[in-house]
């Protein structure tokens, strides 16, 4: 089995199983997005989730919060991604640096395919926003970001996502 096969199928269990928490512990019609967060070589990952409660209660005047992942901060278990991480790490430490854009490129696209997978089960309601990206991201990963977001959205969902984000120039 591939390193990127592997990393599809960890994300895939890990997605489920948080989902499955999440829609027990706010409830699924709660639920506003839920992120796969990296760093630009995409060598770590930890899970970002925002209820439209926290959207309304912590951030009533910061419209576009519901679609910055990276500043989500409502709890739950991330342990399911623990193996998840492990990989990625060490599928970064003896790359070589001419396969590197590839590499990344592949590792996300192995994320984006799990979360994929994850609206194909329906762990989440089709309003969700899913997402994957880096925390400081560079050109590149904004470009990877925007092409996943509209491959695991509603066009209307995608839409303010990079509205809010800028990156309607990644389309």
């Amino acid at each position: 089995m591939t390193t990127n096969v592997k990393i599809t199928n960890l994300a895939s269990i890990a997605i489920k199983q948080t989902a499955e928490e999440l829609n027990e512990k706010y409830g699924a019609d709660s639920i506003h997005g839920f992120a796969l967060c990296t760093d630009d070589a995409v060598g770590s990952i930890f899970p970002a989730v925002c209820t439209k409660a926290w959207i309304a209660e912590e951030k009533p005047d910061y419209e576009e919060i519901g679609e910055v992942y990276v500043e989500w901060t409502e709890p739950f278990d991330e342990t399911p991604f623990d193996d998840l991480s492990n990989l990625l790490c060490d599928a970064c430490i003896n790359e070589n640096e001419e396969e590197f854009g590839k590499r990344r490129d592949e590792r996300f696209g192995a994320l984006v395919e799990a979360l994929r997978q994850s609206r194909d089960r329906v762990d989440f309601k089709a309003d969700v926003l899913l997402c994957i990206g880096s925390t400081d991201p560079e050109d590149r990963m904004e470009e990877l970001t925007m092409k996943a977001v509209d491959a695991l959205n509603l066009k209307h969902v995608a839409d303010k996502f990079a509205s809010s984000l800028g990156y309607e120039h990644h389309r």
